[in-house]
Formats: structure tokens, sequence, C-alpha cells
């Protein structure tokens, strides 16, 4: 967390979900990779879609990313089809297969309890 601080600080938060995105899926062969960002105020998680840079949001507690915050677990689904808490509806609308999900939450470096973000990888 300290290296995202000292690059948010110096590249902005797009750029440094843009690096952790790429080196992220690099490193465990997903398809794609989410890096989500809590923000308190608004109670959401929000990121940059790598491939547009439109900004993505969604409720801080809902799917397997906000599990994840809330319960400062890795969660690791190898069907996501047949875990509740996935939504396929993403899957629908895109016409991609989500196979398995792999969500790690990145935790305060400052206040080791808090959840700064979440790394979600799709379809290691």
């Amino acid at each position: 967390v300290g290296a995202m601080s000292a690059l948010s600080h110096d590249l902005g938060a797009q750029s440094v979900i843009l690096a952790i995105t790429m080196h992220s899926t690099e490193l465990v062969q997903a398809d794609r990779c989410t890096v989500y960002l809590v923000d308190e105020p608004r109670e959401q998680l929000w990121s940059c879609a790598t491939d547009s840079g439109k900004e993505l949001r969604i409720p801080m507690n809902a799917g397997i990313a906000g599990e994840c915050r809330a319960t400062k677990q890795t969660i690791c689904i190898a069907d996501a089809y047949q875990d509740a808490r996935f939504n396929q509806e993403m899957d629908r609308k895109t016409g991609y297969h989500t196979r398995s999900i792999l969500a790690v939450p990145i935790l305060s470096e400052e206040r080791s309890e808090q959840v700064v973000g979440v790394i979600q990888m799709i379809n290691k």
C-alpha cells in the first residue's frame, strides 16, 4: 500500500489502477483484473475500466468485491455460476463467461484493519 500511495501521488489514481491491473493479470495469469478503491463518503467501490478509462461504481457491499471488502478476507471461487454471490448480469450483457474469481483486499498501511480497495481477478 505504501508503494500504491507513492504512485498515486505521482501518477494519479487512474494510472495506479492501470499499473496494478496489468501486473496482477500477468502475475496470476488471469483473463481480467479490476482494482476497486473504497469511496467511504459515497459508500461505493470505484474503478476505471482499463479499456475505455470510464469510471465504474458499485455499492460498497455489492458482489464478491463488496464481500471481500466487508470481511477483509481473500475470496477464491472455482465456479462463479455455482456461487450465489456472483451477479451473472454483466456476463449476459457482454457475452463474456466468468468461470473463476479471486478477490483480495488491499489493507491500509497506517490502519491495518481498514480496507482501502479490492483487487478482483477473473478466470485464473
